[in-house]
């Protein structure tokens, strides 16, 4: 047997036997995903409302993060002391949540 075929037996030899492996490892567990695939298609879920309105806007940095690139700091510290809402030590987005939630127009 001459060097190219004894390096071909033993790479098809090395593939075979990891490919076995692979397989022999991730079988037990496509079981179980597709279970719980079939399990969650078949139960009927409630459906869930939407919150809608300042408040989920402002659930997520990035749902409001517009408004906020937009909106000097400055400009929203006045409007925050015009309708009252103390300002020290607040970031944009809390007081943007707290302007908005006073003021929903």
């Amino acid at each position: 047997m001459n060097r190219g075929e004894f390096i071909k037996r033993e790479l098809h030899e090395l593939f075979r036997t990891v490919c076995t492996g692979l397989i022999e490892e991730v079988e037990p567990k496509l079981e179980l995903v597709q279970e719980a695939a079939e399990k969650a298609t078949s139960e009927p879920h409630e459906e869930e409302e939407e919150e809608t309105g300042p408040a989920a806007y402002f659930q997520s940095f990035v749902s409001c993060y517009p408004l906020l690139a937009e909106s000097p700091m400055e400009l929203l510290q006045a409007t925050a002391r015009q309708l009252g809402i103390e300002t020290e030590n607040k970031s944009k987005i809390e007081l943007a949540r707290e302007i908005f939630g006073r003021n929903p127009s």
